[in-house]
């Protein structure tokens, strides 16, 4: 089973206003500004979210080891479920977070290779 994590891509109008040197390095500072605030809100609420998800499956592998015990293999499943989860929070996070701020900068690096370590996010 392949749940689809959404992607969040870089706005193909400001990728391509960065490309073509359209911004000032005012109005690209104000871009960054933008991205890292809208990046900042979500973050919070991602991090509230899983941390939720860890503490509930935190909960039903204690659950699970204190009534069953921890030689079983439903204990073993679970702790793989865990390990499993934690991938896929990561892959969330990548694609939530990591997409969006390598297209900035990958765009800033070619297209103002000057101001590249000044704008990074």
């Amino acid at each position: 089973m392949d749940i689809k994590v959404p992607t969040v891509n870089l706005d193909p109008v400001i990728e391509g206003k960065i490309e073509r040197h359209e911004y000032t390095l005012d109005e690209l500072q104000k871009v960054r500004a933008d991205i890292a605030q809208y990046q900042a809100a979500t973050r919070k609420q991602f991090v509230a979210i899983g941390a939720l998800v860890v503490v509930a499956f935190a909960a039903l592998i204690a659950l699970l080891a204190f009534f069953m015990g921890t030689k079983g293999p439903l204990f073993y499943l679970a702790v793989v479920l865990a390990m499993f989860l934690a991938l896929e929070i990561a892959r969330a996070w990548q694609a939530r977070f990591g997409t969006m701020r390598g297209q900035f900068n990958a765009c800033v690096r070619r297209a103002y290779p000057e101001h590249a370590d000044q704008l990074r996010l």
